[in-house]
């Protein structure tokens, strides 16, 4: 199989618990990062997050989608200090779905492609990714940002790797925006394989969130918009125009905090930069002048 590799933060003990019921292959797991712990100031000032932060359609800026993206980081970096030309990098919160095409049939098809792909996504977090089929395979080539992004579980390869950390810094997306950003040769699944459990199950996420709302958590169940699966919800986050938001004014801890507020009365059509409340960290502008 494969070297694969499973994020979750240390204390979340109970995620791959419930994540050894899905998997029957090794895996390695990469310690992630919980954002609220992280030191905005002195991040912006080494230059580690820019000071604007760039997002599709509805410019959320939380720190979940921090600890998330240096999450994600450590991950590549523990696969290029092996030797293995390609590994798998899946989130804790993973679920397969009952996909008449499976996992190995996919893993196998790769090596049928043609193409020089540099990454492969397994699943986003739509059902269904939008793209254009790969003769010989059951692949597509997914547009930008199709499936609504999602970086649950995705093949990367040695070189895509290196070129996701030589860019990384200063962070300014989401890494599953990123991933689409800085990889162009991109090949996915046409029906997501591997979903996170919020996207898979409204109720589920609900019920989940009472524990994720009470334990540290290092990917993105803080960056989620409840009912974001109605249509007109759907409609707006395939809006890729990105907006811009300024880090050191806009970051709060989760999208709890923003549901209520104005960007539930934006549109796709309107381009205006949404700004939040600063939460915690208000003096981090007066600090990095």
């Amino acid at each position: 199989m494969i070297k694969s590799y499973v994020i979750s933060i240390p204390e979340r003990t109970d995620r791959l618990e419930s994540l050894r019921q899905e998997f029957d292959w090794e895996y390695e797991v990469v310690d992630g990062v919980d954002g609220h712990t992280l030191d905005y100031t002195s991040l912006i000032k080494r230059g580690k997050i820019s000071k604007h932060f760039y997002s599709p359609s509805y410019g959320i800026c939380t720190k979940g989608v921090y600890g998330a993206a240096f999450a994600h980081y450590n991950a590549w970096k523990t696969f290029l200090e092996t030797e293995e030309e390609e590994c798998l990098i899946f989130e804790d919160d993973v679920r397969f779905t009952p996909n008449k095409l499976t996992f190995e049939h996919f893993l196998n098809q790769r090596h049928k492609l043609t193409l020089p792909y540099k990454i492969i996504f397994f699943g986003r977090c739509a059902p269904y990714v939008n793209g254009k089929p790969i003769e010989g395979t059951d692949f597509i080539e997914p547009e930008y940002g199709s499936g609504h992004f999602g970086a649950q579980c995705y093949l990367l390869t040695r070189r895509s790797a290196q070129e996701l950390i030589d860019n990384f810094f200063p962070i300014r997306y989401a890494v599953d925006v990123y991933l689409d950003e800085i990889l162009h040769t991109r090949v996915s699944v046409k029906e997501s394989l591997v979903r996170g459990l919020g996207h898979i199950n409204q109720q589920q996420y609900l019920d989940y969130r009472n524990t994720a709302c009470t334990k540290p958590d290092s990917d993105t169940h803080e960056n989620y918009f409840l009912g974001w699966e109605s249509e007109t919800m759907s409609k707006r986050r395939v809006q890729t125009a990105f907006k811009q938001i300024s880090v050191d004014f806009d970051l709060v801890d989760s999208i709890d905090e923003v549901v209520n507020q104005e960007i539930q009365n934006q549109t796709p059509e309107e381009r205006q930069f949404i700004r939040f409340t600063l939460k915690e960290i208000h003096s981090v502008t007066r600090d990095t002048k």
